[in-house]
């Protein structure tokens, strides 16, 4: 059985339609969940990134591998065990779409990283830009006479909330500079937050807009995943593939 290992980083789950949110922002992740299992009760063991897919590689708590934020002072102890040398050990081709580099690359064969540059009108088109590495790389894991493990590591729906149109305003139809909606004065007066929100939502007013902005990323998100699925139809990789 080849594994397919997909992080879709800072994505929650109440906007998942198949997690009951309303707004239809994942069909193609809601046909995966109607065909196999769902977890109801799935929560990260820490934030931020490091530590969280430092957890999702070895197994261990936070306390336990000592990877408990984005330093680059502090390495994972080379005895704790990757999934990818462990995969690797047991005879499967190991290969990663991903940029966190460090002890996240140990035990794969195959690290491909990847990068965007926004478009003209500030769009940020994330998504597009993984699939542009991962698609070939599984096109490999799918030529090899051995069973693969592949991680691939999407940077949507994580900030800035960019997606490109018609994602921008799919769920939002009214004014978000409107000077009568205040709404957003806590978010840009919240001192951590203040300044690297202000950088690109400049004079936007209503919280709102900035959550549908969201919504707008998980749906862009979905999208590129439903290309992915279908590369994966296509390949003849479904029946013997374990997609997480």
């Amino acid at each position: 059985m080849n594994i397919l290992l997909i992080s879709m980083d800072t994505q929650r789950a109440d906007r998942l339609s198949c997690y009951g949110y309303p707004k239809p922002t994942t069909p193609h992740l809601d046909a995966v969940a109607r065909e196999g299992v769902r977890f109801t009760s799935h929560i990260s063991p820490h934030i931020p990134t490091f530590p969280a897919h430092t957890t999702m590689f070895t197994g261990k708590d936070v306390y336990t591998h000592a990877i408990t934020g984005q330093s680059r002072a502090t390495e994972l102890d080379p005895s704790i065990k990757t999934l990818a040398e462990i995969f690797r050990q047991n005879g499967y081709f190991t290969a990663s779409a991903d940029t966190l580099g460090r002890w996240f690359a140990r035990g794969f064969e195959r690290v491909e990283s990847y990068g965007w540059t926004p478009d003209p009108d500030g769009s940020l088109r994330k998504g597009e830009a993984v699939n542009r590495t991962a698609i070939p790389l599984l096109e490999e894991c799918a030529r090899q006479s051995q069973p693969f493990f592949m991680f691939i590591h999407y940077w949507d729906p994580h900030t800035p909330y960019l997606p490109p149109p018609p994602y921008r305003r799919m769920f939002y139809g009214g004014d978000e500079r409107d000077p009568a909606n205040r709404s957003m004065e806590p978010v840009l007066n919240f001192e951590p937050f203040m300044h690297y929100f202000r950088e690109w939502m400049g004079d936007v007013t209503d919280i709102e807009y900035v959550k549908a902005l969201y919504d707008g990323e998980v749906a862009y998100l979905d999208a590129c995943l439903g290309q992915l699925f279908t590369r994966i139809d296509e390949l003849g990789l479904k029946d013997d593939t374990l997609l997480v």
